[in-house]
């Protein structure tokens, strides 16, 4: 296998079937390799949704209890046969066409994280208010962590199999935060990191809520800052 794609699925019944018809129909028709794997741990329609793609590489994990979204993607890495590792957002805010560019960045980069703020990309249908909260998160996590990085939270991430399993397979922190944590991981591990510029459409039925969320990231990243991570 040489692509694996990981979906993180809470409560995705309205989104997910969209989102894997057009990853598996582009990444098909490219001729590529790849499994799709959806890690669900909600309580609406979801699994149901996926069977549906039974046959096509398509591949769910379903938990009984929250895990949050980076402990969902971790299972998923767990049992990702792939060489190049890869997790994205259920609602797919970025087109196949360039997540499947990002995968092939890989040729010359152990990491590559997509982005809305470096050169050439753009964004649609985003609030001044949420650029806002980004633009004051993203400040405050590199302040700390020194990371380098323009965009932490956008939801699409790939990376060489040893190095996804190294750093996300035992994280600490399951819930939004888990990007910094991987980051951080990964900056310390001397690997490269390239930033991917991509057009990111945004959805309102996002679960990310700024206003009731931002102050309990900011404290588990002060806990991520100085508790440590392996």
């Amino acid at each position: 296998m040489d692509i694996s794609i990981i979906i993180p699925a809470y409560n995705e019944e309205h989104r997910i079937g969209s989102t894997i018809r057009d990853l598996y129909e582009y990444f098909s028709s490219k001729k590529q390799d790849f499994e799709i794997i959806v890690v669900f741990d909600g309580n609406d329609g979801t699994p149901s949704v996926v069977r549906s793609f039974a046959g096509k590489n398509v591949t769910l994990l379903q938990f009984n209890e929250r895990l949050g979204k980076g402990r969902a993607v971790a299972k998923g890495i767990i049992s990702a046969g792939g060489k190049r590792i890869g997790f994205i957002d259920a609602d797919c805010p970025i087109s196949p066409e360039e997540y499947l560019a990002m995968f092939a960045a890989l040729d010359d980069a152990d990491c590559v994280i997509a982005s809305r703020y470096v050169k050439g990309s753009k964004m649609q249908g985003r609030t001044f208010m949420r650029k806002l909260f980004s633009w004051g998160f993203n400040t405050y996590v590199n302040t700390l962590f020194r990371l380098g990085v323009s965009d932490t939270l956008c939801g699409a991430k790939v990376f060489r199999e040893d190095l996804a399993k190294k750093t996300i397979s035992d994280i600490k922190f399951g819930g939004f935060i888990f990007d910094v944590e991987v980051l951080w991981k990964v900056k310390k591990t001397g690997a490269k990191l390239v930033e991917y510029p991509v057009s990111w459409k945004h959805v309102k039925e996002g679960t990310l809520n700024y206003w009731k969320d931002f102050p309990k990231m900011a404290v588990d990243i002060l806990k991520l800052r100085f508790g440590g991570a392996r």
